[in-house]
């Protein structure tokens, strides 16, 4: 079978930078693991950076299939009993990660390496969502009589709860 680690931040801000997902595997099967493919199911609206995965084992990951951001397929060499593949994506949280935020949504990565003759999926741990929350908590001068043409400065008091 296969032994995952995959590690994700606990946060992803929307409409911010890009933040690094890990992906991590060894196979403990007793048996080398031949046409490996690695697919990573992001939840709604969290979209993979094309281009940015980096290994840091050395089986030869490559993207195969990224038509669908928030499925991508990664190539793998034939990994051997007892070696480890490890690599990283880099996601973003888009418009709609807020709007499946606001419908209750967990946030997690599903990661499901197919192999011949098998395959084996591990659910990555949940992480949040972040977005700003405006609100207007005060005004100053409200009462104000302003007739047309003039001008009044007034102070507006904005905070993000988000």
């Amino acid at each position: 079978g296969l032994t995952f680690t995959n590690t994700v931040p606990s946060e992803l801000m929307v409409c911010e930078s890009a933040e690094t997902f890990t992906v991590e595997f060894s196979n403990s099967s007793g048996s080398t693991l031949s046409g490996v493919t690695v697919q990573v199911d992001l939840p709604t609206g969290i979209k993979y950076v094309s281009g940015s995965w980096s290994e840091s084992s050395n089986h030869q990951v490559a993207e195969q299939d990224i038509t669908n951001l928030s499925l991508v397929t990664i190539s793998v060499n034939d990994l051997p009993d007892q070696q480890q593949v490890s690599f990283t994506i880099q996601a973003v949280a888009e418009f709609p990660a807020y709007t499946a935020h606001q419908s209750g949504a967990v946030f997690t990565n599903e990661v499901n390496v197919s192999f011949t003759g098998g395959s084996d999926i591990d659910v990555a741990d949940a992480y949040n969502v972040l977005y700003p929350a405006l609100s207007i908590t005060s005004v100053d001068d409200q009462a104000n009589t302003v007739f047309v043409g003039q001008s009044i400065t007034s102070s507006v008091t904005i905070v993000n709860g988000g």
